[in-house]
């Protein structure tokens, strides 16, 4: 468990790839109860150059924590780079 996306991916080896912002395109409730909810999101990767990376999915399990749904897990079938020390 993380509690946020910095702790887990590497977002210098991916500003170096040209990557500048991502774009949620959609975000699908896949499961929900009182204790953990999990989504689906599909976003788009913008580059420094203005070309877009293929959308792409990836699935988020969330937890209540402070009044609100906090993202624990995340998966894609995509590679993602994570950081060296994680």
């Amino acid at each position: 468990m993380f509690n946020s996306f910095s702790e887990v991916l590497d977002y210098e080896i991916i500003r170096v790839s040209g990557w500048r912002y991502s774009i949620i395109n959609s975000i699908e409730l896949l499961y929900q109860d009182d204790e953990i909810a999990m989504i689906n999101s599909n976003f788009s990767r913008h580059r420094e150059d203005a070309s877009v990376q293929p959308a792409n999915d990836s699935n988020h399990f969330l937890v209540p924590e402070n009044a609100s749904w906090e993202a624990k897990a995340a998966y894609s079938a995509r590679e993602m780079i994570f950081r060296s020390d994680c």
